[in-house]
């Protein structure tokens, strides 16, 4: 996800990870994985999953929830 691609593939797993189980702010988590911009996070983050971060994290609590 940040500007390299070896470090991206390592940190895209984080990401998700963080939004599913923290209570961080989607902010917080960009700046964490290498982005100064919250919307440029939001942006690869949609290309690569299909799917915006706060989306993603409803959709995994709900999942967890559900269980």
């Amino acid at each position: 996800m940040p500007k390299n691609s070896v470090t991206g593939e390592m940190t895209a797993p984080i990401c998700v990870s963080r939004l599913a189980h923290t209570d961080q702010s989607i902010a917080n988590i960009a700046r964490q994985c290498g982005y100064v911009n919250q919307g440029r996070f939001a942006g690869v983050f949609y290309e690569k999953y299909y799917v915006k971060p706060l989306d993603c994290r409803r959709q995994t609590r709900l999942q967890t929830n559900e269980t």
